[in-house]
């Protein structure tokens, strides 16, 4: 071995010091980010419209704050849908105005009615009744009078009655296709008197002598008028609803509604604020019974609102009531489908437990809380009185929420007794206030009412 060879043992090269690793560096901490919760809540609402159907208005102010007159308008909003009657005891109302106009059908062979100079209308000589002019285009179409219900309401009524009774309701025959095919070839057709009901009602409810035949449909028409589908759309909606129903004696529109619970001044221009189910119908027989879901969206920092409807279905007057009620469920549960996001969202004030809230145990010293700190006051009427009343119609539909009370206010201005007219309209105000208030003087009241006692 050459001696000017350097020699290393093995462990001389283990025990080397390994080369030093470089320190980890450490990574940038990103800066914390700040969702704005009212921007983030119109982003979802935006979302959930485009989800559901709905288009999504942009008027290039999206994401702005209200003004100062658009929280006014939103809140005036609120209170004006607040005010409006559960949906049940609304149906009901407005079941006992079409009941006014004591309403009967007859059912009729065209052949056998006359006109009378006047524009009453007989059958057989048997009684007669004025015929509204709706009425007279009715038998118009019904007969299949070409033109009939443009030129016959210009004709003078005398000149009118001739020529129905000269030409238009003897002529009031159909082929019946069955009978003439079971004729020999060659045969005549088989002719049949025309037959359809005339609808009857009193104009003037109260008043025997205002009676008129309003409408006339044909023999298939099934009766299941609008007070009927109001109940049956009343009773298939989802809690929490407030219901209007508008009726101009022929067609009838009714709008079940929840308003968003978001304050005013938290709303976002863009964002949807109500959201419903909406039915809409003739009882002349001039339309199918419509239901749709409602939307509306500001567009404007005045809250000038776009409205958006989507028709779910239809359902025309030839089925018995069994069927029109499964039809009317069906339909509500269509429409509801679409604003159910909203409807859910905004249910704040069903979830909120006022007992718990309050460390309370009975609704009823929720009510005396109420009654004694003056949130909710009736001049006139002693402390008392007013809870029993407002006690009563809580119990028509019990609960400890916070909408639960709200509701019975509401409810209590529509069913109970008051001497003064404005009462009702001065308890639905009430009703709004305390659905906005943060806290209500509940315990303050309490201590009131057992200061009083002592």
């Amino acid at each position: 071995m050459d001696p000017t060879e350097t020699r290393f043992s093995l462990l001389d090269l283990d025990d080397k010091a390994p080369a030093p690793v470089p320190a980890p560096v450490p990574a940038p901490v990103p800066a914390p980010v700040y969702i704005d919760p009212n921007q983030a809540r119109l982003a979802a609402s935006q979302a959930a419209q485009l989800a559901a159907g709905f288009d999504v208005a942009d008027s290039g102010l999206n994401g702005r704050e209200l003004i100062a007159v658009g929280i006014e308008n939103y809140n005036e909003s609120r209170k004006e849908v607040e005010s409006w009657p559960d949906p049940l005891p609304g149906a009901y109302a407005f079941r006992a105005r079409i009941a006014a106009e004591d309403r009967k059908d007859k059912e009729v062979s065209f052949p056998s009615l006359k006109m009378l100079p006047d524009g009453r209308i007989t059958r057989d000589g048997n009684g007669s009744y004025p015929l509204h002019g709706r009425a007279l285009k009715d038998i118009a179409h019904l007969l299949e009078i070409k033109g009939g219900a443009s030129y016959l309401p210009a004709i003078p009524a005398n000149e009118r009655s001739g020529l129905m009774n000269r030409l238009h309701f003897p002529a009031a025959y159909r082929k019946d296709e069955r009978a003439t095919a079971k004729l020999p070839p060659g045969s005549g057709p088989v002719m049949v008197p025309r037959e359809g009901q005339v609808r009857t009602r009193l104009a003037k409810p109260g008043d025997p002598g205002s009676r008129e035949i309003w409408a006339a449909v044909g023999p298939r028409y099934q009766k299941f008028d609008a007070d009927d589908i109001a109940i049956a759309f009343a009773e298939a909606l989802p809690k929490g609803a407030k219901l209007e129903i508008k009726y101009d004696g022929f067609v009838t529109r009714g709008q079940a509604l929840w308003h968003s619970n978001v304050a005013g001044t938290d709303h976002r221009v863009g964002e949807a604020y109500k959201v419903g189910v909406t039915f809409k119908t003739a009882d002349d027989g001039s339309a199918a019974a419509s239901f749709s879901s409602i939307l509306y969206q500001s567009v404007c920092v005045n809250l000038t609102t776009v409205t958006q409807r989507r028709e779910r279905a239809r359902q025309r007057h030839i089925v018995d009531a069994a069927q029109f009620t499964r039809a009317v469920e069906a339909a509500v549960g269509k429409c509801d489908k679409d604003i159910a996001y909203w409807r859910e969202a905004w249910d704040v004030a069903t979830v909120e437990n006022v007992l718990a809230r309050y460390s309370l145990e009975d609704p009823a010293d929720v009510l005396e809380g109420l009654v004694y700190s003056k949130a909710v006051w009736v001049p006139g009427v002693k402390a008392e009185d007013l809870i029993a009343k407002l006690h009563r119609a809580w119990a028509f539909d019990p609960g400890y929420t916070k909408s639960a009370f709200v509701n019975a206010i509401t409810r209590a201005a529509h069913t109970e007794s008051w001497q003064d007219p404005w009462t009702v309209e001065a308890l639905q105000d009430t009703a709004g206030d305390l659905l906005y208030a943060q806290v209500w003087q509940v315990p303050e009241g309490l201590q009131i009412a057992e200061d009083a006692r002592a």
